[in-house]
């Protein structure tokens, strides 16, 4: 469903993103954001 096409990368791609961000695992952080798109929105 299109209202859904999002719920992952909100819900785990930015949370994880963060903690990530802030452990100074920057590349990591990018590379899970990345992958937590919507397929077609890299």
């Amino acid at each position: 469903m299109k209202r859904f096409r999002y719920t992952l990368h909100n819900i785990v791609g930015h949370p994880l993103m963060e903690i990530f961000s802030l452990l100074g695992m920057t590349k990591l952080a990018n590379k899970i954001h990345d992958k937590t798109l919507p397929p077609g929105k890299k």
